[in-house]
Formats: C-alpha cells, sequence, structure tokens
C-alpha cells in the first residue's frame, strides 16, 4: 500500500490523507500521504489551529462499518474538515481508548495485532459547504478502505497496493 496507489485509484479529491499502520513487535510500520507535523488531537498539529469539537459519525463500506469522528481545524482564513478513526485490525473506533480495547482483544485472542490512526482532510473553501466536504471525504472511504483492508489482511505484510 503506497500513497501514490491510493491516490492513483481514488483521484484528487482528498487533498491529503495520514495512514499509520503498525502491528506486533519484528513488523514494519508503514506510512502514506504527506509528511504533516507531529499529530496531537486527530492528527493535527495544535500550534495556533482552532479545533472545533469531533462529531462521531458511521459509513458502511461493503461488509465493513468505519467509525470515525469529524471536525474542523481552522488556521487563520483557512479550514479543514478532519474526518479520522483509529482501526484495531478490522475495528473501527473514533476513540483512541477503544482502539486500546480492541487492540487488546485481538493480542488476547491470537488475531491480528494490526493497528493504526487514519486521518482524512479535506479543505474548505469558501463556499464549501460542511455536507459536501464531508461526502466527498466519506467517497475516498469507499474507495480507499478495500485498498487498506487488503493490506492489513495479507498474511505476509507485503502488500504494497
Amino acid at each position: 500500500l503506497t500513497s501514490r496507489s491510493v491516490a492513483d485509484a481514488v483521484g484528487g479529491a482528498v487533498e491529503r490523507f495520514r495512514l499509520v499502520v503498525s502491528g506486533p513487535p519484528g513488523t514494519q510500520a508503514v506510512t502514506a500521504g504527506r509528511r504533516v507535523p507531529a499529530p496531537d488531537r486527530a492528527g493535527v498539529s495544535v500550534s495556533a489551529w482552532q479545533i472545533d469539537r469531533p462529531v462521531f459519525h458511521k459509513v458502511s463500506v461493503g461488509d465493513h462499518v468505519i467509525n470515525y469522528a469529524e471536525l474542523i481545524a481552522s488556521l487563520g482564513e483557512r479550514e479543514e474538515l478532519v474526518l479520522y478513526w483509529y482501526q484495531a485490525h478490522d475495528k473501527t473506533a473514533p476513540e483512541v481508548y477503544k482502539n486500546k480495547i480492541y487492540a487488546a482483544i485481538n493480542k488476547m485472542t491470537g488475531k491480528k495485532q494490526e493497528h493504526g490512526f487514519i486521518r482524512i482532510t479535506v479543505p474548505l473553501t469558501p463556499g464549501t459547504e460542511k455536507e459536501s466536504a464531508r461526502n466527498v471525504g466519506e467517497e475516498f472511504m469507499k474507495h480507499f478502505y478495500p485498498f487498506f483492508m487488503n493490506y492489513i489482511n495479507d498474511t505476509t505484510g507485503t502488500a504494497r497496493g
């Protein structure tokens, strides 16, 4: 899975995405997307950014449901709709503590231990409604998620989309 393979598959509707995946000790971590500053809440660097409280949503993608949070991050006149979730193998959660519980359950039951944080950022340009930006982000999720699930379900950990 690479940022190029996802970008080629879904087009350029989303300005950037951030994907960090790690697995049990001894496996390689993968990061895709444009480099961003060190994250705080929702993976948004909070130096001078104003960050709204998150609102929780769900979107169905095939047999999966992505439970995610959205918030608006603004810096001066610039606004971005940030959609994010944590992933523990095939379970999604918008809160980190739920992700940790899912990861612990996976470890105790012998399931795959891959886990990650996914953030999708959609710019809110003048005249762009939040609902329209959310639709763009959810459409990206619907195209991206099958690639992501193929990656984490690859038993060798070497899928490259």
